[in-house]
């Protein structure tokens, strides 16, 4: 019985093993597709101001945001010092200065 449906459906089977293998491979691949960049902090800045400045941008909370920074830096306190540097959500390089966001490039 399954000689026979081998047979007859050997290429249905094989490609419907594709396609899983396939799908499963572009699910892997757009899961990791987060990008982040690193903000050196400046005098005056906290974690909620650098928050508040890029949760528009992530459509994001400013506690979400702080809470998600916190987490990927591994930071016991929400206190940081100037020169620290944080990894932060985005493709693009950021500097903050001035409470105002500035691309690296220099445009906005």
């Amino acid at each position: 019985m399954l000689v026979s449906i081998w047979k007859n459906y050997s290429y249905v089977i094989l490609l419907m093993g594709l396609v899983v293998v396939m799908g499963a491979v572009a699910l892997i691949n757009a899961g990791g597709t987060d990008s982040y960049h690193q903000v050196t902090v400046q005098e005056g800045d906290s974690l909620w101001t650098i928050a508040a400045e890029l949760s528009d941008d992530y459509d994001m909370s400013t506690n979400d945001l702080v809470e998600w920074v916190s987490e990927k830096n591994n930071l016991a306190t929400d206190i940081i010092k100037p020169g620290d540097s944080l990894i932060v959500p985005g493709g693009e390089e950021l500097h903050i200065t001035d409470n105002n966001i500035e691309l690296a490039s220099g445009k906005e």
